[in-house]
């Protein structure tokens, strides 16, 4: 059973300041997972799924500035799930410096989206940055 449990929304631009349809509007839904047979090794943990960032120079300080609430959040596992960058590899210093801020003590992992991988040669090199700053890469 899956409920949700709290949901919190956040300004973090000033308002007026959209970037490519982005508003500055970030919003957390936490859930809290009735499963009988989930281990009980897995019990209590947390996981963290961070979707569409897009990373780009113009979206760098926007999501800089969610991390400290990821820290706060003390996640187990972070999942990032796809389109991690915007335009191509112009965007990879951002997003290193972005995955560089993330929790160290967590397990990362990730998937990649359609704007990770709009060339067959991008794919590979989103996928070694990943690695690079230890997120372990799914194959999807």
């Amino acid at each position: 059973m899956l409920t949700q449990t709290k949901q919190m929304h956040y300004q973090l631009d000033p308002p007026g300041r959209p970037w490519y349809g982005l508003t500055g509007r970030l919003a957390f839904n936490q859930y809290d997972v009735a499963w009988p047979q989930l281990p009980q090794a897995f019990q209590g943990q947390r996981i963290l799924q961070l979707s569409d960032l897009h990373m780009a120079v113009h979206t760098k300080h926007w999501l800089m500035t969610t991390l400290p609430l990821i820290h706060h959040m003390k996640p187990d596992v972070i999942a990032l799930t796809g389109d991690l960058i915007s335009q191509g590899t112009d965007d990879f210093p951002e997003l290193r410096t972005f995955l560089q801020g993330l929790p160290t003590n967590t397990l990362k992992i990730a998937c990649l989206g359609n704007h990770d991988v709009l060339d067959g040669a991008r794919g590979a090199n989103v996928t070694a940055l990943l690695e690079e700053e230890g997120v372990r890469c799914l194959v999807n």
